[in-house]
């Protein structure tokens, strides 16, 4: 059985995190997952808990409608790094105010110059590490819904005739 954090906490400060993981650690604990609806933002919480024990950790839905996809990005690849292995990014997706329908084209402007392997963990191999899942037996589904890797990895090299807000602030 897994048992996981929810943070950030209202008693306690994001430097206090770190401590209390290393005790929910001791405890058992595995996980810690993140929410953003009032408070601190989403990725600090879990940065203070990467660096202070080696729970997996975990955004539970990342607000896309008050920043733009590069700062997000940017954030996951950092936390990435924080927390080798143990990161896994959780968005809700797809609204119409958000990268919709330009989202492949979005998410290749923000992630490809991000190595290979740390593309590959972040978009769903720390989530099938995370739950256990055979990731030879997902690869058809991959290759048929995508994104793949290998798309997300060619830069965008021209915008469409009329893009979003979304897809223009990441290539901005």
């Amino acid at each position: 059985m897994r048992h996981a954090l929810s943070v950030p906490l209202q008693d306690f400060t994001i430097a206090e995190l770190a401590e209390l993981a290393r005790t929910a650690e001791a405890m058992g604990y595995t996980d810690a997952w993140s929410g953003e609806v009032d408070g601190p933002d989403i990725f600090t919480p879990l940065a203070a808990i990467a660096l202070g024990s080696n729970l997996r950790v975990g955004t539970a839905i990342v607000n896309v409608f008050n920043r733009a996809p590069q700062p997000i990005a940017a954030s996951a690849v950092s936390l990435s790094e924080l927390a080798p292995g143990r990161f896994m990014w959780g968005n809700d997706y797809p609204h119409d105010e958000g990268s919709g329908p330009y989202t492949k084209a979005t998410l290749r402007a923000v992630f490809h110059d991000v190595p290979e392997a740390e593309l590959r963990d972040v978009l769903g191999g720390n989530a099938a590490k995370f739950y256990g899942f055979d990731l030879d037996v997902l690869a058809p589904l991959a290759e048929q819904y995508g994104p793949t890797v290998e798309e997300l990895a060619t830069p965008l090299s021209e915008l469409p005739d009329k893009p979003n807000a979304a897809l223009l602030r990441a290539t901005a």
